[in-house]
């Protein structure tokens, strides 16, 4: 189904933004514009509005943009509204008091395993991995675990990426 409406310069942003939280790299200007399919100067004043406002930075060492503080408040503030993790917090803490191992939900979005919530183990000999991490699902326990109860049709997908 088409959407009768369109904001082309909203569409590019988010196509934009969808770009830098995908990589922990930043892009400078043109490989935003190649990556993105949109034309340089619209990509340039997307990302000047963006930096202006605080939702991109220029890393420091190679001075591409790459995703701002801002949208870390977004993400907490939307975090707040997720019904799985109020149900699913409890439970992880539960699991990791129990284990004595940090607790993982771990969800599947496009070709990556997304640390979604996380209860941390006190123990001082840990691996540490931030929430909303993007990871391959192939190098994680949990996500092995996705992998092996995977319908065939999703495993293939998996498989070719």
């Amino acid at each position: 189904m088409e959407n009768k409406y369109s904001a082309p310069a909203v569409e590019k942003m988010l196509a934009i933004i969808e770009l830098l939280a995908k990589e922990d790299i930043g892009y400078s200007i043109n490989e935003i514009a190649r990556l993105t399919e949109s034309p340089v100067n619209s990509v340039y004043r997307i990302c000047s509005v963006m930096r202006d406002n605080g939702y991109l930075v220029n890393d420091l060492k190679s001075g591409h943009y790459v995703l701002g503080s801002k949208f870390y408040f977004i993400g907490k503030a939307a975090e707040r509204h997720m019904t799985l993790n109020n149900v699913a917090k409890p439970v992880l803490d539960c699991l990791t008091l129990k284990t004595g191992e940090t607790s993982q939900l771990i969800i599947i979005h496009d070709d990556r395993a997304v640390i979604q919530l996380q209860s941390e183990t006190t123990n001082p000999i840990r691996i540490h991995a931030e929430t909303c991490s993007l990871i391959l699902p192939h190098c994680s326990a949990a996500g092995k675990a996705i992998l092996a109860f995977a319908e065939e049709g999703e495993l293939e997908k998996f498989l070719s990426a």
